[in-house]
């Protein structure tokens, strides 16, 4: 995000993004700055089928599966990656799966889930 436009730009802070309208409820914020998909003529067309398939892969994983650090002595570092577009570094994280998971797939032993997945 541009410093110019956003402070703290590199802070996770989604409340940027939200406001209370006249009504007193919580709204999505316009900010000019932010267009992902672009705007008119050459808007992306498929940015309402990719809105939803993010939606569904994120509930997803995170109703089935826990996010840990891969480890607990190294934390992951906050330097950017800056080039087309400003990226974290790469990092790794271990999934646990929930126990809802087993029982939606019929998974009879935890060995078996690499072999579905």
């Amino acid at each position: 995000m541009i410093p110019n436009y956003f402070t703290e730009p590199n802070k996770f802070n989604p409340e940027r993004f939200i406001e209370i309208n006249k009504f007193g409820e919580l709204t999505l914020k316009k900010v000019e700055a932010f267009l992902p998909f672009s705007i008119g003529k050459r808007q992306c067309l498929g940015e309402s089928l990719a809105r939803a398939e993010l939606f569904f892969i994120f509930t997803y994983l995170i109703k089935n599966f826990k996010f840990l650090p891969e480890s607990q002595e190294k934390l992951h570092s906050m330097k950017r990656i800056y080039g087309l577009t400003c990226s974290p570094q790469p990092f790794k994280c271990r999934l646990l799966a929930q126990a809802s998971l087993f029982y939606t797939l019929k998974i009879k032993k935890k060995e078996d889930i690499f072999l579905i997945m």
